[in-house]
């Protein structure tokens, strides 16, 4: 039955708030049951993760919330990077996997505040150094 489970309708049937507030209520779902939903859905589910982690990235995969490439960011300020992903509510997993996209080392950050603000440093960074080296 788990097999059969459509994490991408649920989202569109009651929101990624919604989903995300059924699966971490569920008493009769297991960790092991949503790990099977992950892996049937092409997401890797790291060592040691938590059904916090595995609910980020199936509500990742299906409801993103940055919609903007790597290179619309880097032509963005700090400042307007800090506000654009504030405002697009994007989960900590969301961020660290633009991060990897953009190849930026990842430091573990105690707050999402300072894991945004080191990540519009980083992009924006990134953005100036190639404006400048196309010169």
């Amino acid at each position: 039955m788990i097999n059969d489970f459509n994490i991408d309708k649920m989202i569109k049937w009651v929101g990624a708030k919604g989903t995300r507030a059924a699966l971490n209520g569920s008493d009769t779902l297991t960790f092991e049951e949503l790990a099977i939903v992950a892996e049937n859905n092409s997401i890797e589910i790291p060592p040691n993760a938590k059904k916090k982690e595995i609910i980020d990235r199936l509500l990742l995969k299906y409801d993103k919330c940055i919609n903007r490439s790597i290179e619309e960011l880097e032509k963005m300020s700090s400042e307007e990077l800090i506000d654009y992903l504030t405002k697009s509510k994007a989960t900590e997993v969301e961020i660290i996997e633009l991060l990897n996209k953009a190849d930026i080392p990842i430091i573990k950050f105690k707050s999402k505040k300072k894991l945004i603000e080191f990540t519009a440093n980083s992009i924006s960074s990134l953005g100036i150094y190639q404006r400048i080296s196309s010169l």
